[in-house]
């Protein structure tokens, strides 16, 4: 998943996302900054508290 969309998921800006990084499972690939879409949906989990649905990490269960 790219910085933007994490970004557009988090509520944060894509700088937001590259400082969160490492916490994401990120890694840089050709420049470019991806994360995980499972732990952006952890994080957002944890966040909210709630479970999210594996096809949609915007709905919760």
């Amino acid at each position: 998943m790219t910085t933007s969309e994490a970004a557009e998921l988090l509520g944060v800006t894509p700088r937001t996302v590259r400082r969160m990084a490492a916490k994401l499972s990120g890694r840089n690939v050709g420049g470019r900054w991806l994360v995980s879409a499972r732990a952006v949906r952890e994080h957002l989990a944890g966040r909210t508290g709630h479970q999210l649905t594996e096809g949609t990490p915007h709905v919760r269960q």
